[in-house]
């Protein structure tokens, strides 16, 4: 007797568990997780992937690098630097006339 209302409590306990948690949901909501655990792998495997490549770019331009260390090029020496302070701003000249402007180019040329 004591075995039937045992079983009889667990049945019941059951029951009320599948009222509350229905097998449709629980398949969908393990659907739901599968499908977000699948992106996330794949995002992680993307995101390596990334990663190894950037290490591959370095590589490269270690590479780079030291040859041109070996032909003895050194880009930065020939790079001019950008000017430091305010930069002032020239006052126009009036415009001069083309007919200035030709009396000019004929006193250089008469001058060569």
């Amino acid at each position: 007797m004591a075995v039937q209302r045992s079983m009889a409590g667990a049945a019941s306990a059951m029951a009320t568990a599948n009222a509350v948690n229905s097998p449709s949901q629980m398949q969908a909501t393990m659907m739901a997780y599968e499908k977000q655990s699948m992106m996330m792998q794949t995002t992680d495997e993307l995101l390596d992937e990334l990663l190894e490549d950037s290490d591959d770019e370095e590589e490269a331009e270690e590479l780079v690098n030291a040859v041109f260390d070996e032909i003895g090029l050194e880009i930065d020496a020939q790079m001019v630097s950008a000017p430091k302070g305010k930069i002032t701003q020239k006052t126009k000249q009036p415009a001069k006339s083309a007919q200035e402007e030709d009396e000019e180019l004929e006193k250089m040329l008469a001058g060569l």
